[in-house]
């Protein structure tokens, strides 16, 4: 194994070590005080609810085409015939 993979073994190493100590104190941080926690789960599931309900009327109203509208079915284009002089 040359230099650089291992440098790199231990980056991942090192970077999978400190995630899991990262995780162990939120996990900590979130038993301490749990109605934070609770705040912050709420919040975010209104948040993600509110986006859906927002990008769903907005695809319903605006970017839907209207009924009966056929996009550029409704026209053509033909070359034109020109007429020696």
């Amino acid at each position: 194994m040359s230099r650089f993979e291992q440098r790199v073994a231990q980056g991942f190493g090192r970077a999978f070590e400190t995630a899991r100590r990262e995780v162990r104190h939120a996990w900590r941080a979130v038993r301490r005080i749990p109605g934070l926690a609770l705040v912050v789960v709420l919040s975010l599931g209104v948040g993600v609810g509110v986006n859906t309900a927002v990008f769903s009327w907005l695809e319903a109203v605006v970017l839907r085409p209207l009924p009966g509208v056929r996009g550029g079915a409704d026209f053509g284009v033909a070359p034109l015939k020109r007429t020696p002089r």
